[in-house]
């Protein structure tokens, strides 16, 4: 608002040059030039002024959302963000093709393939609230089946839509709370089942 009553002011005053030098009976190349030069001046006052409003103006778009995204793509490094979508795709890939191993050895039923998808020690908590952990493989292959796969777990497992599993805090949870199988991310990087629940 300032900023356009000291522009008004400026052009004011150019036309009030030129008419006072139509009216002093000047030559009409004199009072152009004198116009000109009272037009020139007014235009870079004009620019002096409207400096500090564009620095804050540039300032304010450096931090704007975009700018700031901006700025941290360019400190990530070239390539980060297509790695981070990549990454990313291929986590989802991984938990997806995990829970589909899950899901299989579930509707088989088979202790042998359950057991290689497993970090020992291995917690299960059966439908009637009895807690167990397996310590290694073979304590675990040494239930009877039925311990394990119970009726209620195969349908949640073979329910789940593995295209729409998320890992969070506590990993990947195929099923809803009872029953469901849990698994995460080891140290060595490949997904293991951590709890059983029925």
């Amino acid at each position: 608002m300032v900023r356009r009553g000291k522009l008004l002011a400026v052009l004011l005053a150019v036309i009030t040059v030129l008419a006072a030098g139509g009216c002093s009976g000047k030559s009409a190349s004199q009072a152009a030039g004198a116009a000109e030069t009272t037009a020139a001046t007014a235009t870079e006052a004009a620019k002096d002024e409207a400096a500090p409003f564009r620095a804050e103006i540039e300032k304010e778009e450096e931090t704007t959302p975009e700018g700031m995204e901006k700025e941290a793509r360019a400190a990530a490094g070239p390539g980060a963000e297509d790695g981070g979508a990549a990454e990313s795709e291929a986590g989802d890939k991984d938990i997806e093709a995990f829970a589909e191993l899950v899901q299989e050895a579930v509707a088989d039923r088979d202790m042998e393939a359950l057991a290689d998808l497993a970090a020992f020690p291995l917690n299960l908590e059966t439908a009637d609230g009895e807690k167990m952990t397996f310590a290694d493989r073979n304590e675990f292959l040494k239930q009877n089946p039925d311990l394990i796969f119970g009726d209620d777990l195969m349908v949640a497992i073979a329910g789940v839509d593995t295209a729409t599993l998320e890992a969070n805090a506590d990993g990947v949870t195929m099923g809803e709370e009872n029953p469901h199988i849990r698994y995460k991310k080891t140290e060595d990087g490949t997904f293991r089942i951590m709890d059983i629940r029925e």
